[in-house]
């Protein structure tokens, strides 16, 4: 049983394995062309940026390349600045001697490989966080809320309304010593404002006699 499943597995799979070396091949460049072509496109945007007058730079970017998102652009020039400042690529200044003229694909290929190697096998995203191009989300910390005895909870609600009453008091207090206003009120209205004082006045010391008990 055990030959058949090695001869099965050198005869049958043998394709199979040289396939996926190819596609594991493919999938690790098309991660290095990714980081060296945002390099690229971050030197040649950093070139137009430099060669603008001040403040220029991004109505050119909405008018010739509106396609392309702001903060994709901005990446790219980030990108490109920090990952020069740490490895030996081409500058802005390389690329600007260019004028409208394209890197050659020689130029190309040691740039892609370049950045390869300044990957060091992590992705876009991964070498953007370590350069600082993005950072990381700051996930709010969560604070378990105070769990409160019902009887905090009915004392809590009596101190407030004895505070809300005795707001109410000094406002009613100060309404009656300001003849002004008691010459505008009617009659009705000073019952009112007196039945309403008295009301309060009992709810105080409703509240405080059940403190003290």
């Amino acid at each position: 049983m055990s030959t058949q499943i090695q001869k099965a597995e050198v005869n049958q799979f043998a394709a199979h394995t040289e396939r996926i070396k190819v596609y594991d091949a493919a999938f690790h460049n098309a991660f290095s062309q990714q980081m060296g072509y945002a390099y690229l496109a971050g030197c040649e945007l950093n070139a137009i940026k430099e060669a603008l007058p001040h403040g220029e730079f991004m109505k050119w970017k909405a008018k010739f390349l509106p396609a392309i998102p702001h903060r994709s652009a901005t990446q790219y020039m980030t990108f490109q600045t920090k990952l020069a400042s740490v490895a030996n690529l081409p500058t802005v200044g390389e690329c600007r001697l260019l004028g409208n003229g394209e890197l050659p694909e020689k130029e190309k290929e040691k740039i892609l490989k370049a950045v390869h190697q300044a990957a060091d096998g992590k992705t876009l995203t991964q070498l953007y966080r370590d350069l600082g191009v993005i950072r990381e989300k700051k996930h709010p910390v969560h604070t378990p809320r105070k769990t409160v005895s019902p009887e905090d909870q009915v004392d809590a609600e009596e101190k407030t309304a004895v505070e809300l009453a005795n707001v109410f008091l000094t406002a009613a207090a100060t309404l009656a010593l300001d003849d002004k206003t008691i010459l505008k009120l009617s009659a009705v209205k000073k019952a009112e404002v007196l039945a309403a004082s008295i009301k309060v006045s009992d709810l105080i010391r409703k509240f405080s006699k059940k403190g003290k008990a």
